[in-house]
């Protein structure tokens, strides 16, 4: 699943070999991931789901754990060239994305506003309206995304990378993702 989006050849793909759940009972944990492939580890908040479970039921939260999981795996599989601290908002964005396009963030939950840098949804749906709306939409954006992040390539990650891929400006691209999401504007 996680790998489809991200990459076009079994090749291309980081390798999982090992995967560590853990079931933290920290109230302020949702997930995370730790390490780097080819063992990684995923946790996951006991609490949050509980509370989760509590306040939308079993079914959706259920759905919250596949979310959750589908997030935290991109982090396992998508490529990061070691400057990922610099760029955590874009790399959350790129999860975020997954699991949106995935079916597990529902639209509803776009907003108009932030960065195309704030991370998570915020930057996870500029990035699906790039792949599905942006001029048509371009069905190789996330793959072509992720290629720019390679690992060992010795080129740092900057947001060049936009316009390397559209054409344009990550500025002048989240002012037209804004302006669609806002008002429409195709």
């Amino acid at each position: 699943g996680v790998c489809r989006k991200l990459y076009r050849r079994y090749s291309e793909s980081l390798e999982l070999e090992q995967i560590t759940f853990i079931l933290d009972d920290d109230p302020n944990t949702i997930g995370w991931k730790a390490g780097k492939p080819p063992k990684i580890t995923i946790c996951i908040g006991g609490p949050y789901l509980q509370k989760y479970m509590n306040n939308n039921g079993t079914e959706e939260m259920a759905d919250e754990v596949k979310g959750i999981m589908w997030h935290e795996y991109t982090h396992g599989y998508q490529y990061d060239d070691g400057n990922s601290n610099a760029i955590i908002g874009i790399i959350e964005g790129v999860a975020d994305c997954v699991r949106y396009l995935a079916g597990f963030i529902d639209i509803s939950q776009r907003r108009p506003g932030g960065s195309w840098d704030s991370g998570y949804k915020t930057s996870g749906f500029f990035l699906a309206w790039l792949q599905e709306e942006y001029q048509g939409g371009d069905p190789e954006f996330l793959y072509k995304f992720n290629q720019s992040f390679a690992i060992d390539d010795g080129i740092t990650w900057t947001k060049e990378a936009f316009k390397d891929i559209t054409g344009e400006t990550v500025e002048a691209l989240w002012d037209k993702y804004q302006d669609a999401i806002s008002y429409g504007v195709k």
